[in-house]
């Protein structure tokens, strides 16, 4: 019998540079437990039209529970979690310049 921990909750993947192992290694775990993954890609964004980083977080922010963040910039991190909406935050660094933190 399959178990879905996480059924009905969904996961931002915001990879502002290129990543196969970490996107698809977050991703596939998500999809194993019954979540769900958005995927955010800085090429096809609005950061193109100049939207910065704490903006593009506060707006996935709202659409998911998890942000997975990685960002080539040295305070991208420390960015991101100041600009989530985040209650209760739990954040754990995973790798340089990668995030992951539950919202709400």
């Amino acid at each position: 019998m399959q178990v879905f921990l996480l059924n009905c909750q969904v996961m931002a993947l915001m990879f502002y540079e290129v990543s196969t192992r970490t996107s698809f290694s977050f991703a596939a775990a998500m999809e194993r437990l019954g979540g769900r993954v958005l995927h955010f890609s800085e090429p096809s964004s609005s950061s193109r039209k100049g939207e910065t980083l704490e903006d593009s977080v506060r707006v996935m922010s709202g659409y998911a529970d998890v942000l997975v963040v990685r960002h080539p910039e040295r305070d991208a991190v420390r960015r991101a979690a100041d600009a989530a909406q985040v209650w209760e935050r739990e954040g754990f660094l995973l790798l340089p310049g990668a995030i992951s933190f539950r919202l709400g």
